[in-house]
């Protein structure tokens, strides 16, 4: 209100104030962020400053401190030195294809994803297609065993996972599962994380006891993946 009135009473100022707008929405653009959160705040903030800027200044600059980035920083560092680009697959896809090449080059520069050869992809078109395969891989289960799903609720597919899990762990796999807070609400029970623990499962939902402002900044994890001894995937829109 303040900010609204001071603007009106003072025209240099409700200039300035224009002026701040369209510097804060070209900050917006460049920012590594959603193009929707993008969109929607450019909208607000040229729309009407005396509403759009508070509103950002508030709830838009939302993001990692110092500490957790560099945190990340050093994790994916990690992460990179154990997928590095093989060059004879390179080089060989390069000779066959150099539009496919720039391509794939190109998602391994900007996000860390190593093109790999002589793997075999399977199709479904549905999770009950997908099932018995997940099952026959979990039970060839050797090393480890990581969950990452939106949604997972309690029934029939869960329970013969978790069958399986639990006498995998017993016989020194190591198993993990991270699921959406907001997403399996309702679907499980509140202790189900310190219930798998209690099998030996390492189990956390994401962003647990922030829903509010999880929703607000749409900071979901919608990813569906199953990863079996870093030989086997199984993607896609499938929840558990």
């Amino acid at each position: 209100l303040v900010f609204y009135k001071f603007s009106y009473k003072f025209t240099y100022a409700n200039y300035a104030i224009r002026v701040l707008a369209v510097i804060v929405v070209l900050h917006i653009v460049n920012r590594a962020m959603n193009p929707n959160h993008k969109l929607l705040w450019t909208f607000l903030i040229l729309l009407s400053p005396m509403f759009g800027l508070p509103l950002y200044f508030i709830f838009g600059r939302q993001g990692a401190s110092m500490g957790n980035r560099k945190k990340m920083d050093a994790i994916r560092g990690e992460m990179l030195r154990h997928i590095s680009q093989i060059p004879k697959v390179s080089q060989t896809l390069e000779q066959q294809d150099k539009i496919v090449y720039r391509q794939m080059k190109y998602i391994n520069d900007w996000s860390g994803y190593p093109m790999y050869a002589k793997t075999d992809t399977k199709y479904y078109k549905c999770g009950e297609e997908m099932f018995p395969d997940m099952l026959t891989a979990l039970e060839d289960a050797k090393q480890f065993v990581f969950l990452e799903y939106y949604i997972i609720e309690t029934g029939y597919m869960l329970n013969c996972i978790l069958e399986i899990l639990e006498r995998k762990v017993q016989a020194g796999v190591d198993v993990r599962l991270i699921y959406d807070d907001i997403g399996s609400i309702g679907t499980v029970p509140k202790d189900f994380a310190k219930t798998l623990e209690a099998y030996g499962i390492k189990c956390m939902p994401f962003q647990p006891f922030q829903p509010f402002m999880s929703v607000l900044m749409n900071n979901r994890d919608h990813r569906k993946m199953m990863i079996i001894d870093g030989n086997v995937g199984f993607i896609g829109g499938t929840n558990l």
